[in-house]
């Protein structure tokens, strides 16, 4: 078994134990896409980091128009609870921060999933993951 090709460590040396794989499969295709260049920022080039984010934002802006023209569903309702434990186990390996301090796009998005409710709220985490991406590339745009 190739471990860099089934298991690379990008993807899947979370400290929760958590791969990647494991919840972007149970989202839609755009969505997933953005958790996987999120998931990996700086870890599979570190030089990339910035390029990652831009990437996942391109996703997330493909996700958040299919979302408001369509019935478009991010995840299907049987698979919504397993997407919340995944990340409420990854959210748990989150260092504490003072409420001031930036939070970083990837831990956006975990903290929006484990917080979703019943209800189809994808668009408000598609919609806080975007904000948080384009502040965090606000700096460095020319």
């Amino acid at each position: 078994m190739n471990e860099r090709v089934n298991h690379p460590k990008h993807y899947a040396s979370h400290p929760s134990g958590v791969e990647c794989v494991d919840i972007a499969e149970l989202l839609s295709f755009n969505l997933g896409n953005a958790l996987k260049y999120l998931w990996r920022a700086g870890l599979k080039e570190p030089t990339a980091e910035r390029e990652d984010h831009e990437k996942a934002l391109w996703y997330l802006r493909r996700e958040s128009e299919l979302f408001n023209h369509s019935n478009h569903k991010p995840v299907s309702k049987s698979a919504r609870h397993v997407v919340i434990a995944f990340a409420v186990k990854v959210r748990r390996t989150f260092p504490e921060r003072d409420e001031s301090a930036t939070v970083p796009p990837f831990d956006t998005l975990i903290v929006a999933l484990s917080e979703l409710e019943h209800g189809d709220d994808f668009d408000l985490v598609v919609e806080s993951t975007i904000a948080a991406l384009e502040e965090s590339l606000e700096p460095c745009e020319s």
